[in-house]
């Protein structure tokens, strides 16, 4: 593999487990580059990016933020670090995928380093908090989640399965990565189980004309994507059938979290887009129920 897996961890707490998950992907076959985001304490093993370069790169001196002591701060400021350092590879086409660990703090990081790079870059993050809600640590990315179970603290039988894991699936990605390869014209499309045939029905018909519809699932997150996709240029026109979003944003429904640009991004990029009120009838359904005539 002529790229490399970048390993992120915090070395002054989880130095044991990054050098065993080198150890693991280098068994693999793949090259590792290790990025050491700690600053509490002294490394205890050997970082590619030692963590004095990740804290120039985010703005900082690595004694400053000793001596201030802030962790909220230095965290801002590793994570601002690690994402520049992390760019730099992807950019000289060194980068093969990303492998993170940590509990809060180095899921943080690590996840913010995978939420930078492009779709398709394998990305997977073991973290002793993926069993909660880890919507904000993945937002509209495809990022891996792995449950550690356990606290990483250490190597135990359990611990190594884990990492054994984790180190086989971001080898197994990057071996099979492809860019995305656009062959036709995309079209972007909302979806969502309470009306699915708008989208079911339009894909044959782009099909004729020669393009590819792209459909997201209508559930706060998938519009969010959808807008971030459409900025980032990937698609020729949207069809979003399903805005029931808004409706769960105004009303506090589960689908809602849609963002600042939900419905604006086509707009702004000149990409032609149909909006139809799918899903509304749901909302209406529900007032009617909040607030009966009297």
């Amino acid at each position: 593999m002529g790229k490399k897996i970048l390993l992120v961890g915090t070395l002054d707490s989880k130095e044991r487990e990054v050098g065993y998950l080198r150890q693991r992907v280098e068994e693999r076959g793949g090259g590792v580059i290790i990025l050491d985001a700690g600053t509490l304490g002294n490394p205890q093993c050997y970082a590619d990016i030692p963590q004095h370069e990740v804290a120039k790169a985010g703005g900082e001196t690595l004694s400053a933020l000793k001596t201030k002591g802030d962790r909220s701060y230095s965290l801002e400021v590793m994570t601002r670090g690690a994402i520049k350092k992390a760019l730099e590879l992807y950019s000289r086409g060194e980068l093969a995928g990303v492998l993170a660990i940590g509990g809060g703090t180095g899921t943080a990081i690590g996840t913010a380093v995978m939420r930078s790079l492009p779709l398709g870059i394998p990305k997977v993050m073991v973290s002793t908090v993926a069993s909660r809600d880890v919507s904000h640590y993945v937002g509209t990315t495809d990022i891996a989640m792995l449950h550690s179970v356990v606290d990483l603290v250490g190597l135990n039988p359990i611990t190594k399965v884990i990492l054994d894991n984790a180190a086989g699936a971001v080898v197994g990605m990057a071996e099979t990565a492809a860019e995305i390869n656009l062959t036709q014209p995309l079209v972007a499309a909302t979806s969502f189980g309470i009306c699915p045939i708008s989208a079911e029905l339009a894909e044959p018909l782009l099909a004729e004309k020669n393009y590819q519809m792209v459909t997201f699932h209508a559930n706060g997150m998938g519009g969010r994507a959808l807008e971030e996709l459409i900025g980032q240029g990937m698609f020729a026109g949207v069809l979003d059938f399903v805005t029931h979003e808004l409706a769960d944003q105004l009303y506090d429904g589960y689908c809602g979290n849609i963002g600042p640009e939900r419905l604006a991004t086509a707009a702004k990029k000149g990409v032609p887009i149909v909006i139809a009120p799918g899903g509304w009838t749901v909302l209406s359904s529900t007032l009617w129920r909040m607030f009966p005539r009297n």
